[in-house]
């Protein structure tokens, strides 16, 4: 597996996280540490992400840059899944990806 980096992506939240790029859309695993410096990286404030939130749109990311471990092949992409994935709120064969941030 090779580190691939994802530049400007959507944030959406349904219980659940998911970023969409390009033709991707996976859900990942993100800790509050990481989603505030993401915003902090973007330049979010609260005003910001709130009125996304009431309107129901996709927060927005050209900043920052995501890190995952996978492979890419044909047009299709596999990622490591976070640890968290295995039993999640015990559901099973709940895959999230696991992302860093690039600092």
């Amino acid at each position: 597996m090779e580190e691939i980096e994802i530049t400007n992506f959507e944030l959406t939240y349904d219980g659940m996280y998911f970023i969409k790029w390009d033709h991707y859309e996976k859900r990942v695993f993100l800790e509050l540490n990481t989603i505030l410096k993401m915003l902090e990286i973007e330049g979010l404030e609260y005003k910001d992400v709130n009125e996304a939130l009431k309107a129901w749109k996709p927060l927005q990311f050209k900043k920052v840059v995501m890190k995952v471990f996978g492979e890419e092949n044909n047009g299709k992409i596999s990622l490591m899944t976070s640890d968290f994935s295995d039993l999640y709120l015990g559901k099973q064969n709940l895959n999230m990806i696991d992302i860093g941030l690039k600092e």
